[in-house]
């Protein structure tokens, strides 16, 4: 299991122990699962080779693939418009083998622009955020007094660790992570 994946791990436990361990004294802790599919379009990989210089995969498709996540929080009592969250989410938007026009210079194959391959190159995104919550109670009631209705916005600055692992490129061979 690789450095990344345990603090992931870790980081995943710890917030599931204190989703769990919350007491059943107020509605205001929050926990969120979401899943779904990364549908990344086509776009340029650009390889930045300190020996070669620079070379680009023109139009270069991705697979579609699992995305997922969760979120945990807590609104604050004394002002119960405003919360913290912690926010992780992750996908995988891999490259399988795919003919593609190639520009610049490449390691293998040398400088200009011709007709090649990309190999498979596995690539695996986690993102994990600090969330500022701020909701809008609407609808309030004696039962329910932080409203019915909450919509709200969530102000963060995540953090994105991606892993490129090349599997069968020529490209970046004796590679790794």
């Amino acid at each position: 299991m690789r450095l990344t994946s345990k603090v992931a791990a870790v980081m995943l436990v710890a917030m599931a122990g204190l989703v769990l361990s919350a007491r059943v004294s107020s509605a205001e802790w929050f926990a969120d699962m979401f899943a779904g599919v990364s549908l990344t379009q086509s776009h340029d990989v650009t390889i930045h080779d300190p020996i070669v210089g620079q070379g680009v995969y023109k139009d270069t498709d991705f697979s579609t693939n699992a995305a997922y996540g969760m979120r945990v929080g807590r609104y604050f009592d004394s002002l119960p418009f405003l919360g913290l969250a912690l926010d992780y989410f992750s996908f995988s938007p891999n490259i399988a083998p795919q003919g593609t026009q190639r520009e610049g210079c490449m390691l293998v194959t040398g400088c200009g622009t011709f007709e090649g391959h990309t190999g498979r190159i596995d690539i695996q995104v986690r993102s994990i955020s600090l969330d500022l919550m701020l909701r809008l109670p609407l609808f309030k009631t004696d039962k329910v007094p932080n409203g019915l209705v909450q919509p709200y916005l969530s102000l963060g600055a995540p953090m994105f660790i991606t892993t490129v692992t090349p599997r069968t490129s020529l490209q970046f061979r004796n590679q790794d992570d």
